[in-house]
């Protein structure tokens, strides 16, 4: 059975990312594919409303003919796509050369890839001191089993972090993350371009509010101290 809580979650996460996934994107009716699109359906919903071509890939897709419940990796693309979307999909990838590879053979040269992505390597201990000292009890999510589990486990926040990502069989953010853009760096000749949307919450406003943004550009956030950053990099 769905829980309510994490699909009201899940809704205001889409909602709050749409925006920076749609300016990326080529005007439609181009195809786009939405990587990891998870119960939900992820964006495939809101490209359809705006007349996308647009399917979901994952295991755990929702029934329809816009959706594939398959893993990426054995997705049977029909014809390759101007844009894939990966929100926070990536780091449950077990092996990343093998995705990479599939994402660039299945877009349309020069396509373009948009993936947001939590660094969840860079979340301390008073990071996630400062988060879970702010969650509402109404509305229990996974925020709030990491926490109950930490402090049950009698682990270090390092340990535990670690133990968990293991277990989730998370890729760190850093291992994907490419800064550079790739029209103007000599020697890359990439087969796909991407936006890419990493985020890290910020436990202490120290330098600045936690509403100003760390960098320029597009942002995206499930609290008001989250860092974002908008790189554009490339694949190959």
């Amino acid at each position: 059975m769905t829980d309510p809580d994490s699909t009201a979650a899940d809704l205001r996460w889409l909602a709050a990312t749409w925006p920076f996934v749609r300016q990326y994107l080529p005007p439609p009716p181009c195809r786009v594919v939405d990587l990891g699109c998870g119960p939900l359906g992820g964006f495939v919903p809101a490209l359809l409303a705006e007349g996308f071509d647009a399917e979901g890939v994952d295991p755990e897709a929702p029934a329809g003919p816009h959706y594939h419940q398959v893993l990426f990796e054995e997705y049977d693309a029909r014809k390759p796509a101007a844009a894939i979307v990966a929100s926070t999909s990536l780091h449950h990838v077990s092996d990343l050369d093998t995705v990479v590879d599939l994402i660039t053979q299945r877009l349309e040269p020069g396509g373009l890839l948009v993936a947001t992505e939590g660094a969840w390597e860079r979340l301390d201990e008073a990071t996630a001191r400062w988060c879970f000292g702010r969650l509402a009890d109404d509305e229990p999510n996974w925020l709030h089993r990491r926490r109950d589990e930490w402090l049950t486990s009698g682990q270090s926040w390092d340990v535990y972090l670690d133990r968990w990502a293991r277990s989730e069989g998370f890729t760190p953010v850093r291992t994907f993350c490419v800064a550079w853009p790739p029209d103007s760096t000599p020697g890359c000749s990439p087969r796909a371009r991407f936006s890419f949307l990493t985020w890290t919450a910020s436990p202490a406003p120290t330098s600045r509010p936690p509403s100003t943004p760390a960098a320029s550009g597009p942002s995206a956030s499930g609290t008001s101290a989250a860092r974002s950053a908008p790189i554009d990099g490339c694949v190959y």
